[in-house]
């Protein structure tokens, strides 16, 4: 009589079948680890005679280390949310995710579920959606006024230019260490021509440089990060966004 009808490999602690029952010797399975979270597991087989009696193996103590893959985000949904309103499932596309893998917005990592190689999904709370209409609006996006949309295109232009002349291809076609090069060059170089953001350092040449679209952009990056809830909280916001009278000026004559 034959004892062994078939034989399941399981995994512990969760007793997760690793595959099909094994009706044929020699009773091996493959099992594909870069589906399993990094750790220590113990894996276990269970035996069942002909007459449905099963038995389990001792556990065998493994340690998984898959090496990690670099993800790649391609897409993400929704595109859009509206700012203010309840928290949300992020639903993230891409490759190289592993069961580990987070999603991290803000530069903070949210509770993240693996859904495959291909997809993960991330809680995203209310706290995160950052109320646009109770912030002070930095850039009026339009050609002239203190958020002039020409002269932050033309400082654009002028990095991809200067991209060009010295390497002979785009700004995004740059790599890290040729864009930091630019970088350096482009904060040290002298400026000709006062750009259209507060505190510019006066003209010397009359002539626009590259130094002057530097910090034409260095505004602009300075002036969104700290309209932004994470800017904003660095200096010092609370999340208070009513006051009876302006913090630090509290004087009996009131407030126009």
């Amino acid at each position: 009589m034959s004892w062994a009808a078939h034989v399941l490999p399981r995994r512990c602690a969760t007793a997760t079948a690793l595959g099909a029952p094994v009706t044929l010797p020699p009773y091996s399975i493959v099992w594909n680890t870069t589906t399993t979270t990094n750790g220590a597991h113990t894996l276990t087989a269970q035996a069942v005679d002909l007459s449905g009696n099963p038995g389990t193996s001792a556990g065998v103590s493994v340690t998984v280390s898959n090496a990690s893959p670099v993800p790649v985000l391609t897409s993400h949904a929704p595109a859009s949310v509206t700012a203010g309103a309840a928290g949300f499932t992020l639903t993230v596309t891409g490759s190289g995710f592993v069961p580990g893998s987070t999603v991290r917005w803000d530069g903070a990592a949210r509770t993240t579920t693996f859904s495959s190689a291909t997809q993960l999904t991330a809680a995203i709370p209310a706290a995160d959606r950052w109320p646009i209409s109770d912030t002070l609006a930095y850039h009026d996006w339009h050609f002239g006024g203190n958020g002039d949309v020409a002269s932050f295109m033309s400082a654009l232009g002028a990095f991809d230019m200067f991209a060009i002349e010295k390497y002979n291809k785009p700004w995004n076609a740059l790599s890290p260490v040729e864009q930091d090069t630019l970088l350096q060059t482009a904060s040290t170089t002298a400026p000709g021509n006062r750009p259209s953001f507060p505190g510019a350092p006066p003209a010397t040449t009359g002539k626009t440089t590259i130094g002057d679209h530097f910090n034409n952009l260095k505004g602009w990056i300075a002036g969104a990060y700290f309209s932004s809830e994470k800017g904003a909280r660095e200096l010092g916001w609370d999340g208070n966004v009513f006051h009876t009278e302006l913090p630090g000026c509290a004087h009996p004559d009131g407030h126009a």
